[in-house]
């Protein structure tokens, strides 16, 4: 055969990259080229490779010879190739059997007698050629640094005759035994590690070095017991970057690995649960593993405590396992630990690393070796995953294409579009409504609880579980969701710098659903803001309807609740703040006599939201439609006047598909027109019949409608059973005219409630200006004789 393949290893710093020798024999002017970046030393190996074959007694062939050193775009340096060009040439041409190279690297300079010279870089070489699977032949000088790569086939040769005679099958070499720097498991303890017993010890050297006999008496003791020594204690470590490779058989291979390195090396491995150390879905590369949440962090705070003494062992599967970081960092991680006196050891090799080692110098470029592979693998995982990410975001921010399966809780991902889970999106709904009504965020997580509404968990099928441990509602769940901009449809592309994620450009504007708008979320937004400003405490389920809203006629102070128990014994009442203390004569009013009045100033504001909810909603979705509507009617249009100028079936089809949409978007219309008109109250009955002030969150929600509106109410007792009250603007767009910010009084007497109307004049100026908000309703009055009529939030006799 004319063409043959040698492996070998080149040096580039701690690394040693595969090179293949190719040598191919053809027909020609006897020449011997060498190409693949060869260096000087490499060059003139020819001259050397040629005299040694002819003084090993093996036959030179006449032929033009090509020989390339892959790959190519690597320098070669040195004559640690010239074994394997020699064994190319010999292989090529049928004097060494070609298969036998399979499995074997070579490494070696040849003399000119046959004779195999040391060259360096030989232990990072033996490292590689164990991963690759193959046994490594090496000059007799080298044998015992090769060696140190545990598990690795080692072939000592002196001469390159020994080397084809073994490939020959004509007398085979036996491996290179282990040197003696591999620590052997001693069969039986020894003396030196029992813990104390200084005298007994002593007496058994004694007795040992002079062949004494020894007898032990002791008075207390019915018989003799011999002190066994302490194990020393070892404690397994396993990380996972994901939590799906733990489903597979690593942890099981992972942990049966530190059982079998204890047993055989006299350990004993620490297995209860404080001292059983897995991270799942931590990578070593960000450092996550070593925070305070990782096991590997809370490893180290048990060293630091410790809690974990000196002279342990920490079990790994290899130095990734403990850190992916850069050199310089998880090269100065492993020292640290090794400081505190912890033994690391890894069970891929079942290398020790011990700052006790006598070769801890080159313990430490092993790892220098290892650990920059891993980070480079890391690193260059990361810049592909980085990279692909960075084109999901352009397509995100291009057509607002889903980058990813993961999307908020209150939508799924279904056939590459986001949709809202519907009963979520009713939550949050009611979360932003009982914001707004006055609600706080522990009020709302306990009404949310008490109705056995569960918390959000995620929408993948990966992950059904709540997002606490508790499984219910807390303040923090309410509060990222009244703050969360992607219930308006915004996404935030973010990515990572370093290991800081920043926001990458600006937000994404109708990338999600859009399921609370714009109005509800500023709305919520201030409503908060006005209990954190006003201090708002606890709210009890009796809530005060008149809370920041009621004022002393007479000096301008606040009305308080003042609760002395119930009838018939005690009342609950409004009081003047400063008639508690004796500044003010304004008497107290007792809170059920104020129901009918709060229910009657509700009747001259704009308060249909109380019963109908927010009908802006309704408004903007039919918007949309009728939108949908005309753009379906006019491509309507376009098909029928192409399909009567050209008919076919095509056109037929798009015909009645544009027939079926147009119904379909003029009954949604329809019905939401319908909505809207059910909005309506014809009169004040109607409207009392509807209105709920019984429940806590209706009551809070009338209040809060009266503060957004910027309603005041002064009240003045004349009587115990008559008081009146006057209703005026204080929204920032009021006049400031003292007499056209009054909107109108109400008179309670005698249970019965009367409302006193402002001149008309005044009273519709007032509507023009935008200081009354009348509800759209038809109601008469009689007063002096006069009809007066609210219609369309006009004032007219």
């Amino acid at each position: 055969m004319s063409l043959a393949l040698v492996h070998s290893r080149a040096q580039v710093g701690v690394l040693a990259p595969a090179v293949s020798v190719e040598t191919h024999l053809a027909n020609g002017l006897p020449s011997l080229t060498l190409v693949g970046l060869p260096e000087a030393t490499v060059k003139e190996s020819k001259d050397r490779v040629r005299s040694a074959i002819v003084n090993a007694g093996l036959d030179y062939p006449a032929r033009r010879i090509t020989q390339n050193l892959a790959p190519a775009d690597l320098p070669k340096d040195g004559g640690r190739y010239d074994l394997a060009i020699a064994l190319g040439i010999l292989a090529a041409n049928g004097q060494v059997p070609v298969a036998t190279l399979d499995d074997i690297e070579c490494l070696g300079e040849l003399a000119l007698s046959g004779a195999l010279r040391p060259v360096q870089g030989v232990l990072p070489a033996a490292l590689a050629a164990r991963d690759a699977g193959r046994a490594l032949v090496v000059p007799r000088e080298n044998a015992e640094e090769a060696s140190l790569a545990s598990g690795l086939v080692v072939y000592a040769v002196g001469h390159l005759q020994e080397l084809v005679a073994h490939l020959s099958g004509q007398l085979p070499l036996a491996p290179y035994a282990a040197n003696g720097l591999l620590l052997e498991q001693r069969p039986y303890p020894d003396l030196s590690e029992v813990q104390g017993q200084v005298a007994a010890k002593r007496a058994l050297l004694v007795a040992a070095a002079g062949a004494h006999n020894l007898l032990r008496l002791c008075n207390n003791a019915p018989k003799p017991q011999r002190a066994s020594p302490m194990k020393p204690k070892a404690y397994s470590y396993i990380r996972f970057s994901s939590p799906e490779q733990a489903k597979g058989d690593s942890y099981r291979r992972q942990r049966a690995a530190a059982l079998k390195y204890c047993a055989e090396n006299g350990l004993e491995l620490a297995d209860t649960k404080e001292y059983r150390f897995f991270d799942s879905g931590r990578s070593a590369y960000t450092g996550k593993h070593i925070s305070d949440e990782g096991e590997f962090g809370r490893f180290l705070s048990l060293v630091k405590e410790d809690r974990i003494k000196p002279g342990s062992f920490l079990l790994v599967e290899s130095l990734d396992r403990l850190s992916r970081d850069k050199v310089n960092i998880a090269l100065g991680q492993l020292l640290n630990l090794l400081g505190t006196g912890i033994k690391v050891v890894t069970l891929s090799d079942k290398r020790t690393y011990s700052n006790d080692s006598p070769d801890l110098a080159t313990e430490l470029i092993v790892s220098i070796a290892v650990m920059m592979r891993a980070h480079n693998e890391s690193s260059e995982k990361g810049n592909r995953v980085a990279e692909a990410w960075r084109k999901k975001r352009e397509l995100a921010r291009s057509d607002k294409t889903p980058n990813g399966a993961a999307c908020p809780y209150w939508l799924k991902l279904v056939d590459g579009a986001h949709q809202p889970v519907q009963e979520r999106v009713d939550v949050i709904r009611r979360i932003f409504d009982m914001t707004i009504a006055g609600y706080g965020q522990t009020a709302i997580s306990r009404k949310l609880n008490e109705d056995g509404i569960p918390v959000f968990g995620s929408t993948r099928s990966t992950r059904e579980k709540p997002r606490n441990k508790s499984g219910l509602w807390g303040t923090s769940s309410v509060q990222k969701i009244l703050q969360n901009r992607a219930l308006l449809g915004e996404y935030q592309p973010t990515h990572l710098i370093g290991r800081v994620r920043q926001n990458d450009g600006d937000p994404i504007q109708g990338y999600y659903p859009e399921v609370i708008t714009q109005d509800v979320f500023l709305q919520a937004k201030a409503a908060r803001a006005q209990r954190q400003t006003s201090g708002s405490t606890k709210q009890s389920r009796n809530f005060n309807i008149w809370q920041g809203i009621a004022k002393c006629q007479l000096c301008g102070d606040a009305m308080h609740l003042i609760n002395k128990g119930r009838p018939p014994k005690g009342y609950t009442y409004l009081q003047c703040y400063s008639t508690k203390k004796g500044k003010c004569g304004n008497g107290s009013i007792r809170i059920e006599q104020t129901e009918a009045v709060f229910k009657e100033i509700l009747t001259n504001v704009d308060s249909m939201s109380l019963i109908h909810g927010r009908s802006a909603e309704v408004r903007k979705n039919l918007e949309v439609e009728e939108g949908k509507l005309a753009l379906i009617a006019n491509k309507l249009e376009q098909a029928i006047e192409a399909h009567t100028a050209y008919p076919s079936l095509s056109g037929a089809k798009l015909l009645h598909d544009l027939e079926e949409e147009h119904t379909k978007i003029l009954a949604a219309r329809d019905d939401l027109r319908g909505q809207l008109a059910s909005h309506r109250v014809i009169n004040k009955d109607d409207y009392f019949e509807q209105l709920d002030l019984v429940t806590y969150e209706r009551r809070a929600a009338a209040n809060g409608l009266l503060k957004r509106l910027g309603i005041q109410v002064q009240l003045k007792r004349d009587n115990p059973s008559r008081f009146q009250c006057r209703v005026l603007d204080k929204s920032d767009e009021a006049t400031t005219d003292e007499i056209q910010q009054i909107l109108f009084g109400v008179l309670y007497e005698d249970g019965k409630v009367t409302t006193q109307a402002l001149d008309p004049d005044i009273f519709n100026r007032q509507v023009e200006q935008g200081v009354i908000s009348s509800i759209a309703a038809i109601r008469e009055q009689e007063e002096d004789g006069v009809g007066w009529q609210w219609f369309s939030g006009k004032l007219t006799r």
